[in-house]
């Protein structure tokens, strides 16, 4: 009886080593918004500065807008201040999802006013890794307010 294993050539057990140990090219690892360097309250403030300039966030939805949950089981929307970063995650964990583009009104007049309503909170910036910041919806309404 022989091991299958046993059989591979050394090229081919090259090969089969190689593939395993390629990253995908596809996915970048980090951003600008997974820095360690950046505490969470510049990960915030960073978050609240892209979205005076650029008037838009990104979520996740098929149907629904996609939800998270934190650590203590409170559930949140995902939010993230670019389309690349928000495609990320749909295809590393949302596969069936696409990125939806929310503009800065919509955000803070529709979104945020549910959010607080629902007792949700509004995870920011979710990295690759599945971490993120949690913020309280009301504190972005009142500090998105105090930029304009």
């Amino acid at each position: 009886m022989s091991c299958g294993l046993v059989n591979l050539s050394f090229f081919h057990f090259s090969l089969i080593c190689s593939l395993v140990l390629m990253r995908n090219p596809y996915i970048r690892r980090s951003s600008a918004s997974e820095s360690s360097n950046l505490d969470q309250d510049q990960q915030y403030q960073s978050f609240l500065n892209a979205l005076q300039n650029d008037e838009v966030v990104w979520s996740i939805a098929k149907n629904y807008w996609t939800l998270h949950q934190n650590d203590h089981g409170r559930k949140a929307m995902l939010v993230w201040n670019s389309k690349a970063d928000a495609q990320r995650n749909c295809l590393l964990f949302w596969q069936d999802s696409a990125p939806k583009k929310i503009t800065r009104d919509t955000f803070f007049d529709e979104i945020l006013p549910y959010l607080e309503q629902q007792h949700y909170l509004v995870g920011i910036n979710r990295n690759t890794n599945a971490k993120c910041i949690f913020v309280e919806p009301d504190r972005i309404r009142q500090d998105g307010l105090a930029l304009k």
